[in-house]
């Protein structure tokens, strides 16, 4: 009878199903089309801005230029006022600037010389002079280079050089030829400077000739070379300085060729401006 009960409270027994209600979920997206979109938003954000950046500064650009053209426009008319006002005198100034500053070229002198000696110190120089004036021959000592060298002749060709060396070994004065020049020179001083300069070379020349071939000199020409005065301050010292030379041309016309010949030396290297080689 017991068996039968449970046989029917099974039979009986009604199942109870709790219907649930079935969420239909959506699919997570993935990583990587998540990415995707998160891109794609930035992308059209930058171009967003880009495109914005580009429209204004278009718009400033055209602003800007406009100003620019009026700036212009005032500041070259009122440039070509001004130039227009002082070119002139600026011509001017530079016309005379270029006129005073006119380069101008020295040629060289060149010589043979005969030489007694040649010393580091002057008081050497000095007393070998002293000898052969003991003998009635005189001398310059010309310092250059740091070097003072005694000079008691000069003449235009060597050949003419070797023969007064004979003459002085007869006084049993030792000396020898040697070929002497003062270097080309340029300089900036005056045209009528230049022409004073250029005239002194041909009159040294021609009494260098004269002098080596036993002819007449002419004292009239450097007489009066010297009797012009010039502009500059020292080129005029250097006429006031050499003039008193001239006199040694009657008396030892070898000395006063060496002792002018010096003195323009001196001067044409001690221009500021000058150059050579």
């Amino acid at each position: 009878m017991n068996k039968k009960k449970k046989l029917t409270f099974k039979i009986n027994q009604k199942p109870s199903f709790k219907h649930k209600r079935q969420m239909i979920r959506k699919p997570r997206p993935s990583l990587s089309s998540t990415k995707r979109h998160q891109a794609s938003r930035v992308k059209k954000n930058v171009m967003f801005a880009t495109g914005s950046a580009l429209i204004i500064g278009t718009i400033f650009g055209i602003v800007m230029l406009k100003m620019f053209a009026t700036l212009d426009e005032t500041s070259s008319y009122q440039s070509t006022h001004i130039s227009q006002t002082t070119a002139p005198h600026h011509a001017n100034h530079t016309k005379r600037s270029k006129q005073s500053k006119k380069t101008h070229l020295l040629s060289e002198l060149q010589a043979y010389v005969i030489q007694a000696g040649m010393f580091s110190e002057r008081a050497n120089a000095e007393a070998l002079l002293s000898q052969f004036q003991g003998k009635d021959v005189d001398g310059v000592i010309w310092q250059r280079d740091g070097y003072y060298y005694l000079f008691v002749n000069v003449v235009s060709n060597e050949a003419a050089a070797k023969k007064m060396i004979k003459l002085y070994e007869q006084e049993n004065l030792e000396t020898f030829v040697k070929q002497w020049l003062t270097s080309e020179v340029s300089h900036t001083l005056t045209e009528v400077e230049q022409e004073w300069l250029t005239s002194f070379q041909v009159i040294w020349n021609e009494t260098l000739r004269a002098y080596t071939e036993n002819n007449d000199l002419n004292f009239e020409r450097w007489e009066q070379l010297y009797k012009q005065t010039m502009k500059t301050k020292e080129m005029q010292e250097f006429l006031d300085s050499s003039k008193p030379i001239l006199s040694d041309l009657t008396k030892d016309p070898a000395i006063f060729l060496l002792k002018i010949w010096l003195a323009y030396e001196n001067f044409i290297y001690s221009l500021e401006d000058s150059t050579f080689p």
